[in-house]
């Protein structure tokens, strides 16, 4: 039986700004997806064959799901959660995200999006009613004209609400019509070389 969606997101307590939540889970070690290497995750075969430690994949119609969202208003940065679930095959683990949850109740700006109390409870009101059999995979957010990178205010995130070895982040840019993954490796979240849209590759802006 699956447990609560509050078992898989970040333990979260007000701050002092309000808006944002401070996780309070310590991490010793540096996050790494090597760590996920030996993980028992289920057996599924990646549509590609790549000799690489580890992948990322989106559905075709969820990535397009989440380029609309991120076109719908290039003034503000739009963001939302990533879910699906961690797998593995021969070469070894893999994450597929095959359903995305828009949070348009985040707070949008120019130059930062913040997930509030209320986003996630939104979010956990819809894992637990409509993807119980899923896990929140990372979040994906736009840079509209300004490129593929986390500042610091999005590090700020992913330290703290997407700090699973295997969790990621998307940055878009509607604008310039690129994007990228972001991995954690050797403690940092590292914008990957590469990842699959279906089954065709999609590389990374240098």
């Amino acid at each position: 039986k699956r447990l609560p969606c509050s078992a898989y997101v970040p333990k979260l307590e007000l701050g002092n700004e309000g808006d944002f939540l401070v996780n309070t889970m310590s991490e010793e070690k540096k996050l790494d997806v090597s760590r996920l290497a030996k993980s028992n995750f289920p057996e599924e075969a990646f549509p590609a064959k790549m000799d690489r430690d580890f992948r990322v994949a989106f559905d075709d119609q969820v990535y397009e799901r989440i380029l609309d969202h991120a076109d719908k208003d290039k003034s503000v940065e739009i963001g939302g959660i990533l879910v699906g679930d961690w797998k593995r095959d021969d070469e070894g683990p893999y994450v597929h995200i095959s359903a995305v949850i828009p949070c348009d109740k985040a707070t949008s700006k120019t130059g930062e999006v913040t997930f509030t109390h209320e986003t996630w409870g939104e979010v956990s009101e819809e894992m637990d009613s409509t993807y119980e059999d899923l896990r929140i995979i990372g979040w994906y957010h736009s840079h509209p004209g300004f490129g593929i990178f986390l500042s610091d205010r999005d590090m700020f995130i992913q330290n703290h609400f997407f700090n699973d070895p295997g969790q990621i982040a998307l940055v878009v840019d509607p604008v310039a019509q690129t994007e990228g993954v972001f991995v954690w490796r050797k403690g940092d979240a590292h914008l990957e070389e590469m990842f699959w849209i279906g089954d065709n590759i999609r590389t990374s802006p240098p």
